[in-house]
């Protein structure tokens, strides 16, 4: 993989997180696509002025009643804004939503040349989106 994605790296409260010596902490490659994944689970598409195509916008599914037929929409949409990421094998691609008293999404997929599986936990409840796990 090029060498060319770093951002600033934010710790588990959405907060840049910073050296020892003051200066803040990046993330590379991977672990910098990651955070984007993560980021963009939780941001609605058109929020960004700088890239309206980003986002999951999962918060469209906030305080609805959630059937099987809004579950599969849960799941194509997550599919889809990972399909659209171009290091990622698609076919790799697997996304599960379940419902309760929130929605569990569950997403996991490789990236291109590589066998490790990753993998993505997002609850939607009632008014609030976590990302609860990713690895």
């Amino acid at each position: 993989m090029n060498r060319y994605y770093t951002d600033i790296a934010l710790d588990e409260n959405w907060q840049p997180a910073v050296r020892s010596n003051g200066d803040f902490a990046t993330v590379s490659d991977l672990d910098c696509l990651m955070q984007e994944i993560r980021l963009e689970a939780l941001t609605t598409q058109g929020e960004l002025f700088f890239d309206p195509e980003f986002g999951w916008s999962l918060p469209d599914f906030l305080h609805l009643r959630i059937d099987d037929l809004t579950l599969l929409e849960i799941e194509q949409r997550v599919y889809a804004r990972l399909a659209a990421r171009d290091k990622i094998e698609t076919s790799s691609i697997a996304v599960k939503a379940q419902a309760g008293d929130t929605v569990l999404i569950s997403a996991v997929w490789r990236w291109i040349g590589d066998s490790k599986t990753n993998r993505l936990q997002v609850s939607v409840g009632r008014v609030d989106i976590e990302v609860i796990a990713i690895d």
